[in-house]
């Protein structure tokens, strides 16, 4: 899993795709696309992070410390399973709406994707996304007991969440979509692009020097950090049989998404008390971030 492509995969469906086009041009626009209208579909599926930390910062670097535990030191990619359900309605010929939740393997909910698609052709359509994960940011404090800067101090997190603090990363889009229909096939690629925001986050961290009574504490209030993003899909139904205008299938889903991405934060330092505390900004380093999921699963249309 961790050495599986994402991007290959994409580009494969794109040519598979223009394949069809080219081989079944007329079909392709004979199909009847508005029936049936709903869908219910369950998947399971693996989503695969790949962040390469920077640790280069004289600053704390919270992108550093995203994600979990699982984080493999040696390619920089975290995957993860999930297992989802969606449900589909096809309001009119030009509007569609699509709601999907996941889980992870201990069930707890995982994301939230809600999109609405509104269609002036049968063959284009403009989409608007928005898209909830949960991250984990963990063990921040081994910054300041490996950086040089703070020799001979310890670091303690004030935090009823430590060592782990659940945070959201948030995205709204907007794209084009493209359904292709041919027999008992069901292509829809899509291309968006958006922003993604890191939800409000504060923590401390209480620094106290090993060799005197010297104490301190740094407090770290996230502000406003969207990164710009580029997202392409594709989803794949195959009508395994059909009756009385239902039809039950497999479903294949892809998605990959890019972008630059920082945490940028306000800093406030209290050394011995509370009073005249020092504050700055910190806009911190940018780091390439790419996520890719692909799951398969079961539908009913009606």
């Amino acid at each position: 899993m961790k050495n599986f492509n994402g991007r290959i995969i994409i580009l494969i469906l794109w040519a598979c795709l223009y394949s069809v086009i080219g081989q079944n041009n007329n079909h392709i626009f004979a199909q009847n696309t508005e029936k049936p209208n709903s869908k219910f579909a369950i998947w399971f599926g693996v989503r695969v992070y790949n962040q390469p930390p920077l640790g280069s910062s004289d600053k704390i670097d919270f992108f550093d410390y995203y994600l979990s535990e699982d984080w493999d030191n040696t390619n920089y990619k975290a995957g993860y399973e999930y297992l989802g359900i969606s449900y589909f309605n096809k309001w009119n010929k030009s509007f569609e709406t699509d709601l999907r939740v996941t889980v992870d393997p201990s069930f707890s909910p995982n994301t939230l994707f809600a999109r609405a698609s509104y269609y002036p052709h049968k063959l284009l359509g403009v989409a608007l996304t928005y898209n909830a994960c949960p991250q984990l940011l963990n063990q921040y404090d081994a910054y300041f007991q490996q950086s040089s800067i703070y020799q001979n101090m310890s670091a303690q997190i004030i935090s009823e969440q430590y060592p782990q603090w659940n945070i959201y990363d948030q995205s709204i889009s907007i794209g084009a979509i493209s359904p292709l229909n041919v027999g008992s096939l069901h292509l829809k690629l899509g291309l968006h692009a958006g922003l993604m925001f890191v939800s409000p986050f504060k923590t401390s961290i209480l620094l106290s020097d090993n060799n005197s009574n010297y104490k301190a504490i740094h407090t770290y209030r996230f502000t406003p950090s969207a990164a710009a993003f580029i997202n392409p899909e594709a989803v794949l139904e195959i009508d395994i049989h059909e009756f009385n205008g239902k039809a039950f299938g497999l479903q294949l889903q892809t998605s990959w998404i890019w972008t630059q991405r920082s945490i940028n934060y306000k800093q406030t330092m209290y050394e011995w008390t509370t009073v005249s505390p020092v504050t700055q900004k910190v806009i911190a380093p940018k780091h390439d971030f790419e996520k890719f999921e692909f799951d398969a699963g079961l539908f009913y249309k009606w």
